[in-house]
């Protein structure tokens, strides 16, 4: 049987890892990868013939992990889930974890924030308009008639999408 490397990128947030004495965060992920390899597969009644576990994000006090099982029958379904857990690093190292949570990965797009125009003081503008001449002047009717449209922080949605924000994480770790 042919053997594949699959390679993941994980986001790793640093604030306060839990690293050992000279521990670099390579070091430090393989090792909660390793531990949270057997966890998952203990809590979700998994054997590592019949899953993979990848780390997707790590924070100082949890993980997220996409988990792939294998079908039982050869040909059969894979299936894929994103897993949570909680961990505590013991003085010696080790990890332990709280219950795996089944999460999913939410994506959101928001409007950008638009910019706002001021204009400059006469003065300089009388200098910047030696210097640049007529075409300046096309700049400022242009910016003077943009500062008197109001000001809207917030886009108009295309017909048949809203925008909405939400916290990514808000209680699900």
């Amino acid at each position: 049987m042919e053997q594949r490397i699959v390679t993941y990128e994980v986001i790793v947030h640093k604030a306060n890892l839990a690293l050992a004495k000279g521990e670099s965060i390579s070091q430090f992920t393989q090792k909660l990868l390793e531990a949270a390899n057997k966890a998952i597969a203990l809590k979700l009644n998994l054997t590592a013939k019949n899953c993979s576990v990848y780390m997707i994000e790590t924070f100082a006090d949890s993980a997220v992990f996409d988990v792939t099982k294998r079908p039982a029958i050869e040909g059969g379904p894979y299936s894929y889930a994103y897993y949570a857990l909680k961990y505590t690093r013991k003085d010696d190292g080790s990890f332990e974890f709280s219950d795996a949570t089944e999460v999913e990965r939410v994506t959101s797009f928001q409007p950008k924030a638009q910019m706002s125009v001021t204009k400059a003081s006469s003065q300089k503008a009388g200098a910047k308009k030696d210097l640049l001449g007529d075409e300046d002047d096309m700049e400022d009717e242009e910016d003077e008639e943009l500062s008197k449209k109001p000001k809207s922080t917030k886009k108009d949605a295309p017909p048949g999408w809203t925008y909405t924000t939400k916290s990514l994480w808000g209680g699900v770790l």
